[in-house]
């Protein structure tokens, strides 16, 4: 039968156990400890905007990363952030990336903040500006993994460049989002004249 993996987790408040609507849940397990790591966005408690919370079962509960459960979240900004995608590392570090509004240039983008050593930090400018998608098309729809030989993250997500929708990559070889092949630009991997 289906069970919670810890009590509490799929009735009352469940995970996320805020007054507002949780929703775009998505989940990955830690390869350390084998316990699942919940992302969803919700309302932030003191601006009223979309944020990304996140919550770690510990095996007796699902815990909080650095405030990463409650108030402004893990993306912690003042625009609308939605969408979130989770993967660990092979060392048990949570990779979230989502789409973001760039305040500056009003269009969405792609952003990415990892946990370690106790705080959710952003990889060379990922959670800030243009974020990993660095353009000033619509960057939606994120898919965060993880490379097994290098340990480090990479992003997929939908792009609206040259006026149709594309699929884009970027990969962070440990001091910046690099692309393969154009993969960040253009009509990136899908380069197509159809929607992607």
């Amino acid at each position: 039968t289906w069970q919670p993996p810890v009590p509490g987790s799929d009735s009352g408040g469940g995970i996320s156990n805020t007054a507002a609507y949780s929703v775009d849940p998505c989940m990955d397990l830690n390869p350390i400890t084998n316990q699942p790591g919940v992302v969803w966005t919700d309302r932030d408690t003191v601006g009223g905007d979309l944020e990304i919370f996140m919550r770690e079962s510990d095996g007796a509960a699902f815990q909080e990363l650095a405030l990463s459960g409650s108030g402004t979240g893990l993306s912690n900004n003042p625009t609308s952030s939605q969408f979130p995608d989770i993967a660990y590392d092979i060392t048990g570090r949570p990779v979230v990336a989502w789409q973001d509004l760039d305040a500056a240039e009003g269009d969405a983008d792609i952003y990415v903040r990892r946990f370690d050593a106790g705080a959710w930090g952003e990889l060379a400018g990922s959670a800030t500006g243009s974020g990993v998608s660095a353009n000033t098309s619509s960057s939606t729809g994120p898919s965060v993994e993880i490379n097994p030989v290098t340990g480090q993250p990479g992003v997929a997500w939908v792009d609206f460049s040259l006026g149709d929708f594309e699929i884009f990559f970027r990969e962070f070889d440990g001091a910046a989002w690099q692309q393969l092949a154009k993969s960040g630009q253009y009509q990136g991997v899908s380069n197509n004249t159809g929607v992607s």
